[in-house]
């Protein structure tokens, strides 16, 4: 299993994007619990499988908001796998790096916040680029907690069977 350092940013980039497509579908499911109707059988009661069709609606968005869980953690794993990274660059672009990647800036936000040029930001940007991509795949996992690796890896492998 090998992840570099510019692979761990673009999924601390990534996050609230993969949490918020995950709250989308819990929210999809509970529209759909919402516009089921309830089916009365000959006495009065629900009929059996309405209920499958509930039960079923609830443990998707039980499955998903263990997805969400998940997701968190690794976002925290990265988050400090990335702040140790980013603490091999200079100061500008550590901060450049920094506003792009965790805080999810864009290049011009972070251009008016440092009081550069597009130009130099992006110039930064490259070059922190180049510095952290030559850092090892095997120090960056050394930055990650087992659990995260091992599960990457196995997302890995499952999705080349």
């Amino acid at each position: 299993m090998t992840l570099t350092a510019m692979e761990i940013l673009e999924r601390c980039r990534r996050a609230e994007d993969d949490k918020r497509r995950l709250q989308e579908r819990i929210d999809m499911y509970w529209d759909a619990a919402g516009h089921m109707t309830a089916s009365l059988d000959g006495i009065g009661s629900r009929s059996t499988g309405e209920a499958d069709h509930t039960s079923a609606l609830l443990a998707k968005i039980d499955a998903v908001e263990r997805e969400i869980k998940q997701r968190d953690d690794e976002y925290n794993a990265e988050v400090l796998a990335a702040s140790q990274l980013l603490e091999k660059l200079p100061d500008l672009e550590c901060s450049i790096m920094t506003g792009f990647y965790i805080r999810r800036e864009s290049l011009k936000e972070i251009c008016a916040n440092k009081n550069r040029s597009y130009g130099h930001v992006s110039r930064c940007k490259s070059m922190a680029t180049r510095r952290l991509r030559a850092i090892s795949a095997e120090e960056v996992t050394r930055l990650l907690p087992e659990w995260y690796v091992e599960g990457e890896y196995k997302r890995i492998k499952s999705k080349h069977k």
